[in-house]
């Protein structure tokens, strides 16, 4: 029973039984938190687009890539809605308000309610202080999305081939139009689920395979890895930020192949790390260390940051990775701790709308 409810603070519920699957989640939110923190990146400076061109779209595409069509039909969307949204304005509103205290001068929490609209990672930057929150507006629309997809397959196939069609010609659009040009009138960080749809069916595709084809695919995974990493290394504009869009054709379809490339090779590398335990915890309690690390990590940075800026990067850097330990360390007591709770933890982590809507005017919900 423990097991099970664990399961609900991973970032897709579905998974989180096969270990190789928990595992990989769990590498990809180190990276997350890895990416996050100034000391690490302002060291090594590079490290921003090799962890930024594939450690987000991961979850997307684990999310999408081991479900069948019926199980993306029989979810409901408005439960999707309720189990990232809910968290999405609670913590967006915690980090405005907290922004508000501590009167930092370029946050604009009057832009709170167009962020909580859009989802835009520029727009939640503007209004909190942080743009790491754009993700679970732009996860619900993207399972939104796959929901709508499975529905039109279970009804005409040859519609749902011309959906996938039509949404891969979107996300091209998406992605070589600049941003600013509409992204703000998009609620729910729609522009992103878009651009994200096609290439977690690629990888659906490209995880399905067995044998020598498999093989295969993960030799040409690699040589699409290495030509990113290159042209990363040699100072090309690489669509990583994922809301500085609008580039050039060749380097969007570079980036874009890259993603279930890289997403082949780290779901077949981590199958022989070492620390699969911890990995596979980190990968169950993935959400809870999504949102709480900033509010530990940040601090901490700015406290020992002021004390090592004399110091070498080799410093700086190891205080990062410290840092970073940290904060998972005390978002996996805080998840244990709610996991205690489950009135609180359904009012801030719902799975679904009957179990939000039981912590505020229901029944006890059972632990």
């Amino acid at each position: 029973m423990l097991k099970a409810e664990r399961r609900s603070f991973s970032l897709e519920t579905g998974a989180a039984g096969q270990n190789v699957s928990a595992a990989y989640r769990g590498l990809l939110i180190c990276a997350i938190v890895v990416g996050h923190n100034r000391l690490i990146v302002g060291a090594w400076p590079l490290l921003f687009p090799l962890l930024y061109f594939w450690h987000v779209q991961g979850f997307f595409l684990e999310a999408a890539g081991r479900r069948s069509t019926a199980y993306f039909a029989k979810r409901r969307i408005t439960d999707l809605m309720v189990r990232y949204l809910v968290p999405y304005t609670i913590f967006c509103g915690m980090a405005a308000g907290i922004a508000l205290l501590l009167g930092t001068g370029n946050v604009q929490t009057n832009l709170l309610p167009l962020a909580i609209w859009n989802g835009f990672a520029a727009t939640c930057e503007q209004a909190t202080g942080l743009s790491l929150f754009w993700f679970l507006p732009t996860f619900a629309s993207f399972s939104a999305i796959l929901v709508l997809r499975a529905r039109i397959d279970m009804r005409n196939h040859a519609l749902r081939k011309f959906a996938d069609i039509f949404l891969a010609v979107l996300a091209l659009i998406v992605a070589v139009v600049p941003s600013d040009t509409w992204a703000l009138f998009m609620p729910m960080g729609l522009l992103l689920a878009i651009y994200f749809v096609p290439l977690a069916l690629a990888w659906r595709v490209v995880d399905g395979l067995s044998g020598f084809y498999r093989k295969l695919a993960i030799l040409l995974s690699a040589v699409i890895v290495i030509a990113q990493i290159h042209a990363i290394y040699s100072g090309e504009r690489i669509n990583v930020s994922l809301y500085e869009l609008g580039i050039d054709v060749p380097n969007v379809l570079l980036t874009a192949a890259a993603v279930p490339a890289m997403a082949l090779l780290v779901s077949t590398v981590v199958r022989y790390l070492p620390g699969q335990s911890i990995l596979r915890v980190c990968g169950e309690y993935s959400i809870v260390i999504f949102l709480g690390h900033p509010f530990i990590q940040a601090p901490l940075t700015m406290i020992v940051g002021a004390r090592l800026s004399s110091l070498g990067k080799a410093w700086q850097a190891s205080a990062g990775f410290f840092i970073v330990f940290v904060s998972i360390g005390c978002c996996l007591v805080g998840a244990m701790m709610l996991e205690r709770m489950p009135r609180l933890r359904a009012m801030v982590l719902p799975r679904d709308w009957a179990s939000w809507r039981a912590a505020w005017i229901g029944p006890r919900p059972s632990v």
